[in-house]
């Protein structure tokens, strides 16, 4: 479950010449960061509910890569995280080892969802948390 978001980073480049290279890469850290936690809420919201415990496997990370990159990921982990996976991608028809059917899971794709939904906001935490990081660096 790989899904890319690619952000168009239209004016930013401006602001991160105000930074030296250090605040900038944290900078752009901390708000890929922030999209992620926003990401893994809307996925979490779009998780089918049986228990509390899949959605609470739904978790983010982010880490920071050379130059003026970051990457984030969302994923399912935890004790549960092949039942999350089962309900976003699907099943197909599943059976015992005697050949009792067990019915099968329909896709709930809600990981391409969250996505989708974030995608359209993501320029906007970008824009915001690079200039709370200006601000916080007296360069506004």
């Amino acid at each position: 479950m790989r899904l890319g978001v690619h952000v168009d980073t239209h004016g930013l480049e401006q602001k991160l010449t105000a930074f030296t290279e250090t605040q900038a890469r944290r900078a752009i850290r901390t708000a890929v960061g922030k999209a992620a936690a926003k990401g893994r809420t809307y996925v979490r919201r779009g998780a089918p509910v049986k228990t509390g415990i899949g959605r609470a496997g739904i978790r983010s990370s982010s880490v920071g890569g050379l130059s003026n990159t970051a990457a984030a990921k969302i994923y399912a982990g935890g004790p549960h995280a092949y039942i999350m996976r089962w309900q976003d991608q699907g099943t197909g028809e599943r059976h015992t080892h005697t050949g009792a059917s067990r019915g099968r899971v329909e896709p709930q794709y809600f990981f391409e969802r969250g996505a989708t939904r974030l995608e359209a906001e993501l320029p906007l935490i970008m824009d915001v948390e690079i200039d709370k990081a200006l601000a916080k660096a007296g360069l506004v």
